[in-house]
């Protein structure tokens, strides 16, 4: 049980140390930009932002499923 909790461990350590930084999260030109589009180019860019939020949220769903099911 020790070994696979320190697998697993090393491998969150290893996934956090190779991550990028998101150096651009909730710039202040992308929002002008984004609010200067027409109503067609809006509803795109929602449409893309509900595309990328929905496999996102499945897959941490699925994985608290999971742990909550294996929490015994």
């Amino acid at each position: 049980m020790y070994r696979r909790f320190a697998v697993y461990l090393l491998l969150a350590v290893v996934a956090l140390a190779c991550a990028t930084p998101a150096l651009a999260q909730g710039c202040a030109m992308c929002a002008q930009n984004a609010a200067a589009q027409n109503a067609r180019a809006q509803q795109a860019l929602n449409n893309g932002i509900l595309m990328l939020v929905g496999p996102t949220v499945l897959l941490f769903g699925g994985v608290f499923l999971v742990a909550y099911k294996r929490r015994n």
